[in-house]
Formats: structure tokens, sequence, C-alpha cells
């Protein structure tokens, strides 16, 4: 048996059998990845067996979990009657990964029977699919992709003809890349190991030191998603604390962007601007919609631009979902080719 634990409400009560696909010798058989018989959510929380979660410590093509949650999303639309037959994935991926996640998800292919059980079903639900391509897409080509272009063509065309550098800061991770005149540069594309939970985890400590307050999990999140904490009843702002860790964190990917800059050849002074996305991006007291507080002077964007010295052209409140439009709009690029 195999256990997860996702961030997906839709498999918050969801368990599956899979019938596994024939493999030739070359790939790797997904049951030994993971597993016959999978829970997911809250199923996973009570197993007595450990749940897989997520890891930033290592390549997303290599931690089962990955696999175990595309088949059971894949499912999930499939009862649903959003997929049916062949069906063609496309992942996003770190670049630094790219071609080593290019050959692993392949093991993917292959046909399915996945009997899905929980969740409010009357009876065991069998599903049958057949995956019959993966491709797989940088995030920072993505994030590009998703900022520049839509569906009707160019977004923001006063940018094609300008170097622009793009910076898809993560959870614990950011993408740099480089586009010249509206083309993504393959050779510019690396992962610098700094993102949010740098900052999360420097407020942490510096509430400890300047309140004796222990903050963690949701009450940590909320903290900084208000800028404020309440002590014996009464309200802190906590602001100063935030800026000083999202400066820290800009300072931080500055100092690696000078070895970046070298590697690639890239002359600062020729770069005309940055676009930046992903959740780590985002300023704090603000919802989804909230597009115009997105990216304020307190937003740890705001901070790298001013490291660098570059006007900042930010995505907006969707940010979190930059990679997933551009999956989209280079999906629907590659079937019309």
């Amino acid at each position: 048996n195999s256990t997860y634990k996702l961030s997906d409400n839709r498999l918050d009560n969801f368990e599956m059998v899979i019938t596994c696909p024939e493999q030739d010798k070359s790939g790797t058989p997904i049951e030994e990845l993971i597993g016959k018989y999978i829970s997911f959510g809250k199923y996973a929380a009570r197993s007595k067996e450990t749940s897989v979660r997520p890891s930033v410590d290592n390549k997303k093509c290599t931690q089962s979990i990955n696999y175990a949650s595309v088949l059971a999303s894949i499912a999930y639309e499939v009862e649903k009657g959003a997929l049916w037959g062949k069906i063609k994935v496309a992942l996003a991926v770190p670049p630094v990964e790219i071609e080593q996640a290019r050959e692993a998800f392949k093991a993917l292919i292959g046909s399915y029977k996945v009997t899905l059980v929980g969740g409010g079903r009357l009876a065991d639900d069998e599903q049958s699919f057949e995956i019959i391509d993966v491709n797989c897409y940088e995030e920072s080509l993505l994030t590009c992709t998703s900022y520049l272009f839509s569906k009707r063509g160019p977004k923001h065309p006063e940018l094609l003809g300008k170097i622009l550098l793009v910076f898809d800061i993560g959870a614990s991770t950011t993408d740099v890349g480089v586009v010249k005149k509206g083309v993504y540069w393959d050779k510019s594309q690396q992962t610098l190991r700094i993102g949010g939970n740098m900052i999360r985890d420097m407020l942490k400590d510096a509430l400890y030191e300047k309140y004796e307050l222990l903050l963690e999990g949701e009450e940590l999140e909320e903290a900084i998603a208000n800028g404020k904490v309440e002590i014996m009843g009464e309200e802190h702002e906590i602001v100063d604390l935030l800026d000083s860790a999202r400066e820290h964190c800009a300072t931080e990917i500055r100092e690696q962007m000078s070895t970046y800059f070298k590697r690639t050849g890239i002359d600062i002074k020729t770069v005309g601007a940055a676009i930046l996305s992903g959740g780590g991006s985002i300023s704090s007291g603000m919802s989804e919609g909230d597009s115009e507080k997105a990216f304020d002077e307190h937003s740890v964007g705001s901070f790298i631009c001013k490291e660098l010295g570059l006007k900042g052209y930010y995505y907006g409140s969707g940010a979190r979902y930059a990679n997933v439009e551009g999956l989209v709009l280079r999906t629907l690029l590659a079937e019309m080719n």
C-alpha cells in the first residue's frame, strides 16, 4: 500500500486501485514507483503508514507522489466526463531537470484501469483510460509565455523587442530565465535554491526574538497574509519584520544573480525589465482577486527589482497559476503544429 498527502481538495477523501500498463524493458513499471493500492488526503492521514509528501530536496521526476497525482487527477476527471479516450499529458517541471523529466515521465504512457473508492461513492467505480504521450515544459518558459501571450496573440507587444529577465518565485526555489525579443533563451534557464520559505523562516525567528511568540503552520501563514499578529488580545503590526525578511530574500537572489550573469554572458545593462510571478512573489494582506495589492512596495518582487535596478512587470493576482496558463498555451500551440 502507498499513501500520499496532496494539497488538492478534489482528492481529499479518495482511494484508488491501479491495474498497471505493461512496460517495455527500458521503462520503470508504475507499480514499482507508486504501488497498487493508493490512498489520498484523509484516508492517507488515517493510515498507519507514513504519508508521502512532495519534497523540495529531490527532483520532481524522481518522486512517486507526482506520478500518483497525475493518475489520480486523470481518473477523477474521467469519472466526471471531462476527459476520455486517448490522453496526452503536459507537465511543468523546474528547468534544471527538464531533460531527465522528459525521459522519466514517459513511464506514465500506457493503458490503465483505475478503481475509485470512497469520496461518497456508493460502490467501487472503475475508470479506464490510455495515456499516449507525455510532454514536459520548463516552468520559467511557461511563466513568460502566459505573461506575454494569450490565445489571441501578444498581450504586451511593447515588451517583445526587449531583453527580459523572468523570475518564477516558489516556496523553495526561484526559476530564472531570459526572453530575447519574444523568444525564450533555453541556455539561460537556472533554478536558484531560494524561495518564499526563507521569508517564512526568518519571520518565525523574528517574531520569537521580538515578542517571544512561536507561530507554526496555519498561524504563521495567517500572520504573513495579514501583516499583523495578536498577542494578549492586542494587535501588533509586523510589516517591518516582513519587509526585512523579503528584502533579505531579494538580496540573496541578487547575489546569486551575479554568477548567473557571468555564466550566461548577459550584461545587466542590456536587460530592459523583469517579469515576476509565482506565489512567493505576492505581497501580504491580499486576496486572490486583489490584483492592485498583489505587487506593492512590500512584495518580494518589488525588492528584487530594486536590488537589480530593473523595472518590474508583475503577473497579477493569479501569479500562482502563471505556469498553468502557460502550459495550456504551449499545449494548444503544439497541437496546432
